[in-house]
């Protein structure tokens, strides 16, 4: 017969309460902070899980603020393009008064003088900031003074403005794989109609276009170029200039190539190579045009033949770009644009433009290519008029991303409230569940109290 001696008999009953009385306590800390899982080794499967709901809320915020960001901006150029319009529709309607024949000379002057104002208005229109940024800027403009600088004559009127900003559009995250572009580019809404770079480089359209570029008296090498920021390779020695052509169009860039005639025509490289030559006026000259109002960029760089010399870029040789045009690689971002060959044409204007040639014409100095005053003003009021319709087509822009960005909250709402829930059943503590347990536990060890003081006899044990 086996004997239990008196230490062992009293330490089982006490590891028991006080395994009892531990059970207590956490169940008592699950009720006064509201948490089922007080430390780690409580429930690693679940701590796991809840670690992966936490990082997904926090996303969700993120996503939230991203988009409630990109809705303040968006408002905010809302509100100043519609500023812009009504100063547009004015212009557009002091154009057409000035038109009239019956006013003098004086009275032009003075219509020239409100012109100038709204110009000088228009430009702080575009220099608009929004949480100290250029609200119309691209990605990186926080360094610039200016996003619009101007160059004045000694009476200090405007007679030039430059863009100083990029080109890449600020995007926000606002969903797994989801981006919004929250602002507008100046080089875009500020255009009257669509522009066009073509070069000074003649190809001759019986023999030139679909033979090797090395052939037609550029030089043999490999090389690239940049459109906006996209970078466009060529071989001189094996393309043809319509294959570069062809190549940028298939690009589906906001940019493509066509052919210009000595009569300003344009051809596409389908229609260069196939059309009869007969109805060609002249050579053509290779051409980069905007398939809708905006501004774009090009940069070209340095190549180096199998000579090892050092020669500018393609564009350059095209005389598209001017001297400071072709540059060795840069690993930084430089603002645009750069120079235009001196024998390169360019057709297109931007509103500032529009706005100096109409107050220029009212004073008797029109453009070089209008012939008077009247024809200055008359091209003023139908620009004008293509620069409302490109303003009112990006206000719809605008609109439709304030659209996507109400669907996207709403859809991020849902998902973070049911993430919470999750959150919540795994986390929180179950009120009644807990009080009903503590209670359990509370009987259970005073029942062990008072069975364990009868088997012992040891009245110290109702101390424990």
């Amino acid at each position: 017969m086996s004997r239990i001696s008196f230490i062992s008999g009293f330490s089982g009953p006490t590891r028991q309460l006080m395994e009892n009385s531990s059970n207590m306590q956490k169940t008592m800390e699950k009720i006064s902070t509201g948490k089922k899982i007080l430390k780690p080794s409580d429930s690693p499967a679940e701590l796991t899980r809840l670690f992966s709901f936490h990082n997904e809320t926090a996303r969700l915020d993120q996503y939230q603020r991203n988009i409630n960001s990109a809705k303040s901006e968006l408002e905010a150029s809302e509100a100043t393009l519609g500023q812009v319009n009504d100063l547009l529709q004015s212009v557009r309607e002091l154009a057409i008064q000035s038109a009239n024949d019956t006013l003098t000379a004086d009275d032009r002057r003075l219509v020239a003088d409100e012109i100038n104002e709204r110009l000088e208005e228009l430009v702080d229109l575009s220099n608009t900031r929004f949480a100290d940024k250029f609200l119309f800027g691209g990605a990186e403009t926080q360094s610039l003074d200016k996003l619009v600088s101007t160059t004045r004559d000694d009476q200090g009127r405007i007679v030039d403005t430059q863009y100083n900003g990029d080109i890449n559009a600020k995007t926000k995250a606002i969903g797994d794989n989801q981006h919004i572009a929250s602002n507008l580019l100046v080089n875009q809404i500020f255009q009257a109609n669509n522009r066009q770079v073509a070069g000074g480089f003649q190809f001759d359209p019986e023999t030139d276009l679909e033979i090797p570029m090395s052939e037609t008296g550029l030089a043999k090498t490999k090389g690239n170029f940049l459109i906006n920021d996209t970078r466009i390779y060529y071989d001189t020695e094996t393309d043809s200039i319509v294959d570069l052509a062809q190549q940028i169009n298939d690009r589906q860039l906001q940019v493509e190539a066509v052919f210009v005639d000595a009569d300003g025509r344009e051809f596409t490289p389908e229609q260069a190579t196939t059309i009869d030559p007969e109805n060609i006026s002249g050579n053509l000259r290779f051409a980069l045009q905007s398939r809708r109002p905006q501004e774009f960029y090009i940069r070209d760089f340095d190549r180096r033949p199998d000579n090892g010399e050092t020669i500018d870029g393609l564009l350059h040789e095209l005389e598209i770009l001017g001297e400071n045009g072709s540059q060795p690689e840069l690993k930084e971002r430089q603002n645009y644009p750069l120079t235009l060959h001196e024998n390169s044409s360019t057709e297109g204007q931007n509103m500032f433009d529009v706005l100096i040639d109409l107050r220029d014409s009212l004073l008797g100095n029109p453009p070089p290519d209008v012939e008077n005053t009247q024809e200055g003003i008359q091209q003023a009021i139908e620009d004008l008029r293509l620069g409302l319709d490109n303003i009112m087509v990006h206000r719809s822009i605008g609109g439709a991303r304030l659209n996507r960005l109400e669907t996207a909250a709403n859809r991020v709402e849902d998902r973070e409230l049911s993430t919470k829930e999750l959150i919540s059943k795994l986390e929180d503590t179950n009120f009644a569940e807990a009080i009903s347990e503590y209670e359990r536990q509370r009987i259970v060890q005073e029942a062990s109290l008072r069975l364990t003081s009868n088997i012992m006899h040891l009245s110290l044990v109702n101390f424990l």
